[in-house]
């Protein structure tokens, strides 16, 4: 049959807006219908939240040097074991067949010492003679090196065993220090046979200065705060510690981390081992994020409702209030759902 005109028109028409629509759907030309559009959903899940930096730190430890050879030769005998506590007036060792003993005193030993001299470094040896019970003729030092004071070295000397017992303290049988206490030792690295010079360390505080550093980039450092845990192994044993300082260098680009253990490290290794120049590598874990596990959600699915309350919503739409435990990269540990809720996300 064939159409009229006008028919044929209205057909076209009808026949082009069909093919006018499919095309609008496949190509997406816009139209007046909108269709909605599916919420994103997660699902809670239990995990672990958490970061840390795994290294190695450098230990050194120096040990305060309270004194040290006045004089120059060979030790020719250790009376005390290096390492041991030293007692004020008695026999540390011999440098070229000479006694050295340890005094009490602020002022160094910088002569001989005899009969007829005057001076503080006289008054620091009375003082001992005293105490020890060398010297009676007087009861406070005067500072003058004087006959009672010349017998009193004598006894002296012959008790420690000094081979001429003569009254006569030459220079270097005697080294004054200001402080001694029961930490007080012999330095570990003298021995017989060894050639010293003035300013050898002589007697050491058995307690070393510990430091224990490591260097991070800026990029890692960043997050760290003074404070933040760090765990230090140590021959097996695993010490707490925080970071108690941190300085940037090279510009910015590194920064230098001081930690500080909450025991003294020298109880599980040998710190008398460690130097600025041989330091020993300790494995050290800092934790940036502690170790948080629950159920986990992503950041973006927290939200919250009219009065504030922090929250998420399930793929209902129904508002469920949340405790946030713990965040990080982007994942929130939370109280207040159970694992396997499913949740949407941007809401």
């Amino acid at each position: 049959m064939k159409l009229r005109p006008a028919a044929w028109i209205l057909a076209s028409a009808v026949t082009g807006a069909s093919a006018y629509w499919a095309v609008s759907r496949v190509v997406g030309v816009e139209s007046d219908v909108t269709l909605p559009a599916e919420p994103v959903t997660v699902v809670a899940s239990e995990m672990t939240i958490g970061r840390s930096i795994e290294r190695f730190a450098s230990l050194t430890a120096d040990s305060s040097i309270l004194a040290r050879f006045s004089t120059s030769g060979t030790i020719t005998s250790v009376r005390v074991e290096p390492g041991s506590i030293v007692e004020l007036g008695s026999p540390i060792l011999e440098v070229d067949y000479r006694i050295v003993s340890i005094l009490a005193g602020q002022r160094p030993s910088i002569r001989t010492m005899e009969a007829g001299i005057v001076g503080p470094d006289v008054a620091q040896l009375q003082s001992f003679l005293i105490d020890a019970g060398y010297l009676s003729a007087i009861t406070e030092p005067d500072g003058q090196f004087g006959s009672a004071t010349t017998r009193a070295v004598k006894r002296w000397q012959e008790a420690i065993g000094q081979p001429v017992p003569d009254g006569v303290v030459e220079f270097g049988d005697v080294v004054f220090t200001p402080e001694i206490s029961d930490s007080s030792v012999v330095s570990p690295k003298l021995q017989v046979g060894q050639s010293v010079e003035v300013g050898v360390p002589l007697l050491v505080d058995a307690r070393p200065t510990v430091s224990i550093s490591l260097s991070l980039a800026e990029s890692q450092a960043e997050p760290l705060l003074l404070g933040t845990e760090v765990v230090l192994s140590l021959n097996g044993e695993s010490l707490g510690g925080v970071v108690d300082e941190i300085t940037t260098t090279l510009g910015g680009r590194f920064a230098s981390i001081s930690l500080q253990p909450a025991v003294d490290p020298c109880a599980f290794v040998d710190c008398n081992t460690a130097s600025e120049t041989n330091p020993l590598a300790v494995p050290t874990t800092i934790v940036v994020e502690p170790e948080i596990s629950g159920v986990g959600i992503p950041q973006s699915a927290l939200t919250e409702d009219d009065s504030g309350n922090i929250g998420v919503r399930t793929d209902s739409g129904d508002f469920m209030t949340v405790v946030v435990v713990g965040q990080d990269r982007g994942i929130a540990i939370v109280e207040g759902i159970a694992a396997g809720t499913t949740l949407r996300v941007g809401s």
